[in-house]
């Protein structure tokens, strides 16, 4: 690696990530599995919606909600077929249940050791807000009948609830389905063979308990992507990434097992031409300490080839394709602007699509760093010396800030970029 401004941090952060407890709630929408086949809304009469929907406001569920499993028949709501299978970047997930309501609609989840999809349909409306949890501010989303989705990590109950502001509204929930993409599988772990379009350069899943591991890619890449995780370690283990050049170390050992670690962000670097490849993950008690000894540990790593994306500029770099939420989306707007010392503001690009924005910063030093949406400083996330936040724009979103949260004013030498993408599955 060739100094600080070549190893950034991705942070795949959601604007509105809910914490409850010991689980995650990352909304996020997930593309739509090919050969499914929807059809197309039709009229419905008036009773016959009334025969399917609740009053307003309660859980309604729909014929064949007592089946569940891939194999239970997925129903039709509102003259759409809701799909019996949809999948994340590959990963296959199964209908479960459903429920609808008259402008508003609850599906109450129990605990869970998978992840979930919820997606939603209307009779009228194609604008759906959704909120995952309680005190949860909703998203909103805006498309045709169950062609998006949010994504529900494992981990405790939740509730669910849709709201439109006309007609009625339904939820479908999805679980984790037993087929893997392509790559490298084990213990309930995939690597996928391929990350946003680049190839899985080699991978090692480690054995419970296993506290160093290596991995020897099969090919060169002129810049690369560590994915990895560390889960089941005390509260002071400490994870290092070791590569040819050197290493650097990532904290925390708390989180769960991951079903598509590469989904999770990682750390992306330039590799320079005298460096190996060959890259090892270790945890110790400790940043200095000795390897941790624990039969619950769990470690894996995954190098994958990294494109050096587009220069727009200030020596930000903004790659061209992304994965994000469960989809691939593609660069379509950047700009750099001037920044002030707290920061600066750039308008959202005007287009139809859904759209996220990647605000990408250099040499912040000290200061802490955010982003806001129209004014919401809402977002917990926060970063010191560089780094890059990934933030999902509502239907109406105007405006984008980067901003100064704390530290020292943002120095002369500072850059920033934002870059607008729109789906591109």
């Amino acid at each position: 690696m060739n100094g600080l401004d070549d190893l950034r941090t991705t942070l795949e952060t959601h604007a509105a990530d809910v914490a409850q407890g010991d689980t995650t709630v990352r909304r996020t929408a997930i593309h739509h599995r090919i050969g499914v086949v929807r059809r197309r809304r039709r009229v419905v009469a008036s009773g016959a919606v009334a025969a399917v929907v609740a009053v307003v406001g309660a859980v309604s569920l729909l014929p064949g909600d007592d089946a569940a499993g891939p194999d239970a028949a997925a129903p039709s709501v509102f003259g759409v077929d809701v799909p019996r299978e949809i999948d994340s970047l590959g990963f296959p997930y199964d209908y479960q249940d459903h429920s609808a309501g008259e402008g508003r609609t609850t599906l109450e989840l129990g605990d869970s050791d998978r992840p979930r999809l919820i997606s939603w349909g209307t009779s009228t409306a194609d604008r759906v807000e959704v909120a995952v949890g309680e005190g949860d501010a909703p998203q909103v989303f805006d498309g045709s009948d169950f062609t998006d989705w949010t994504y529900l990590a494992p981990g405790d109950a939740v509730e669910v609830t849709a709201r439109v502001a006309d007609g009625s509204v339904a939820l479908a929930v999805y679980t984790l389905g037993e087929g893997r993409p392509d790559g490298v599988t084990a213990d309930g772990v995939t690597f996928r063979a391929t990350r946003a379009g680049s190839p899985l350069l080699g991978a090692t899943i480690g054995e419970p308990g296993q506290n160093d591991i290596v991995v020897e890619p099969t090919e060169r890449a002129d810049r690369v992507f560590y994915a990895y995780y560390c889960a089941g370690g005390p509260a002071d283990a400490w994870v290092t990434v070791e590569t040819g050049s050197g290493g650097f170390a990532q904290g925390a050992c708390d989180g769960s097992v991951p079903v598509d670690p590469a989904a999770l962000g990682g750390i992306g670097s330039r590799v320079l031409p005298e460096e190996s490849m060959t890259t090892r993950l270790y945890v110790t008690d400790g940043e200095d300490g000795p390897r941790v000894e624990s039969d619950t540990l769990r470690i894996g790593l995954g190098v994958y080839a990294d494109p050096a994306g587009r220069d727009v500029g200030d020596g930000v770099r903004l790659a061209g394709t992304v994965e994000h939420g469960g989809h691939t989306w593609r660069l379509v707007d950047t700009v750099v602007p001037a920044l002030d010392p707290d920061g600066a503001v750039v308008q959202v690009p005007d287009r139809e699509e859904r759209m996220i924005a990647l605000v990408t910063s250099l040499r912040t030093r000290q200061t802490l760093v955010s982003y806001a949406v129209d004014g919401d400083q809402s977002s917990g996330t926060q970063s010191v010396g560089g780094g890059t936040f990934t933030v999902d724009l509502p239907v109406d979103a105007q405006e984008v800030a980067f901003e100064r949260r704390g530290g020292a004013p943002l120095s002369d030498r500072a850059a920033v970029g934002f870059g607008f993408y729109v789906r591109a599955d």
